[in-house]
């Protein structure tokens, strides 16, 4: 959590870019960042539906937060 924290503060002048699998890049980094998430908060819970809560609700306080962040947004 404090990985996926600490990069989307990034402002948006400073991430870099990927030319043309940019989009791909950035989702599928994101995807996977989730996925962790998930599956360490399955380790830590024992219980499926309470890491898809802990992961959604990270989720949503984490687009909130780039609401705050200079260039980006919380989508």
């Amino acid at each position: 959590m404090g990985l996926i924290f600490w990069v989307s503060g990034t402002p948006a002048n400073e991430i870099p870019t990927f030319g043309l699998v940019d989009f791909v890049v950035k989702k599928g980094g994101h995807a996977l960042a989730y996925a962790i998430l998930a599956v360490l908060a399955r380790r830590a819970t024992g219980n499926v539906w309470q890491a898809v809560v802990i992961t959604v609700l990270y989720a949503i306080s984490d687009e909130t937060h780039q609401l705050f962040v200079a260039g980006r947004n919380g989508q």
